[in-house]
């Protein structure tokens, strides 16, 4: 009970809140590691699934990605980046570490939005003359897209 008391005083503790060290400044500082981070896991793991997904291969090499960033635990790759010399503990080392962890949602679930769109419909659309690319932007994409964003919010 005492904790929770004291939790709420620092909490209405006016100068608490501004500051170089205070709640806001490192709200706003964690909000933009987040973002980065997922932004650098989206840009991999997006080009990946939809690439593999729309060729239907490699399904083993994405489920032996997500599997293996499983096993590692994000502070013993934060720990291992910071004891790099050129990185050390900073918002490069956290965003780093985050995204490599946030590429496995993403490139899983897109690899699988992809790549599980009905071969039928996919045969339709290029049987009524559309191309490769337009079979991939104007059919698989939007039937994968459920999937996609759920990987994108798991990453988040």
């Amino acid at each position: 009970m005492d904790l929770f008391r004291n939790a709420l005083a620092y909490l209405g503790d006016g100068s608490n809140w501004g500051g170089h060290d205070g709640i806001l400044p490192l709200a706003v500082s964690h909000l933009k590691i987040t973002l980065i981070a997922v932004l650098l896991a989206a840009i991999v793991g997006l080009s990946l699934g939809i690439a593999l997904g729309h060729a239907r291969r490699g399904g083993s090499v994405v489920t032996a990605l997500a599997n293996l960033t499983r096993a590692v635990p994000v502070l013993g790759l934060l720990a291992l980046l910071a004891t790099n010399g050129s990185l050390g503990v900073t918002a490069t080392s956290a965003i780093l570490a985050l995204a490599v962890f946030a590429v496995a949602p993403i490139l899983t679930n897109t690899w699988t939005g992809v790549s599980t769109v009905d071969r039928e419909t996919v045969e339709a659309a290029t049987g009524l003359g559309m191309s490769g690319r337009q079979v991939l932007l104007g059919v698989e994409l939007p039937l994968a897209l459920p999937l996609i964003a759920a990987g994108l919010r798991t990453a988040l």
